[in-house]
Parts: C-alpha cells; structure tokens; sequence
C-alpha cells in the first residue's frame, strides 16, 4: 500500500516523502546485500506487489526527468533471492526460507527494469514464477518491457551459473546455503 501512496504523492504533488519512508524502512529491514530480516517468504510478500508499482514509478520518474532511487539494500534483493534459491523438485527454484513464510519462484520480470538489466528476464524465464502465481498488477501491464532473444537465453545464464563459483554453495547474511 505505500508504495502505490509513493507514486500518487509523486504523480499528483511531485514530492517523496512516502518513497523516504519507505527507503528507510527497507534499509532497517533488508541486509546490504539483500537479504529480508523476516526471511524470503516474508519479502516475497513485498515483491508480489511493489516490484511492479517501482516498475511504473520508474517511468513515472522518468517522464519529469527524474530519478528513481531506491534503497541500496533493497535493490540487492533480487540477487540475493536468486543466490538463496535451490532446486525443489518439479517445483523449480525456490528460494531458502528460515523463518515460517512461505516462498515460491519469485517473479524476476520487474527487476530487468528496476537495474535496467536483461539477465533478470532469463532468470523469469527459466526460473521463475509459475503462470498460475499472478499478482493483480499484470493485467494492467506493470512492468512492460520486452526481451531481446539473445539476451533472454537459457545459454547466458548457464554461462552465468559456470563463472560464479558461490551461485549454489556459499554463506550470505550469516545463512549458508548449500544445495
């Protein structure tokens, strides 16, 4: 809810105190390099809906010639979700959980936006959410952005996961993860 209040107080009155709030809130709340305080399924719950609203604010912002700046930790969420996720089953990558939420394959779609990066659209592609798991916010075409074939390749990520030795085996925010 105060992300959607974020981009009404920007769109309506140009100001951004509750974007100031909410940085403050995800730097308490989010690790350096990304991780939740409450564990993956609880910051699952921000990305089903916020990661969408950021998408638009982010043309929002860039309509007046503006940034949109978001919290350092935060931002390194997506990294951090793909880094903690391992291979369940026929259920794909899901992310580790250490606390009592529930976590499923996130949608990355929003993030190649947000970091202005295509390798988060061949991470939804081969490892994200289900077509059944759908926010309400896609109907409305939040975030919309293609994919450049080339670079949505299941090939580059493989490429990816071959160069970074610490993708599946490695300790982040005091948790290790092994898989």
């Amino acid at each position: 809810a105060y992300v959607s209040l974020a981009l009404y107080e920007f769109v309506h009155y140009g100001t951004q105190e509750m974007l100031a709030k909410l940085n403050h809130a995800f730097d308490i709340n989010y690790g350096f390099n990304g991780g939740y305080s409450e564990g993956a399924g609880y910051s699952q719950y921000i990305w089903d809906e916020a990661t969408y609203i950021f998408a638009a604010m982010k043309d929002a912002y860039a309509s007046k010639s503006w940034t949109l700046n978001l919290s350092h930790n935060f931002m390194q969420s997506a990294e951090h979700m793909f880094n903690t996720s391992r291979p369940v089953g026929a259920l794909g990558n899901i992310p580790v959980e250490i606390d009592d939420g529930v976590t499923y394959k996130p949608d990355y779609r929003p993030w190649a936006k947000l970091k202005n990066d295509t390798k988060y659209l061949a991470m939804h592609q081969n490892y994200g959410m289900d077509n059944n798991k759908i926010t309400t916010l896609v109907p409305f075409g939040v975030p919309n952005f293609t994919c450049n074939t080339n670079e949505c390749s299941l090939a580059n990520l493989q490429d990816r996961m071959g160069r970074d030795p610490y993708l599946w085996t490695y300790f982040e925010d005091g948790v290790g993860v092994i898989s």
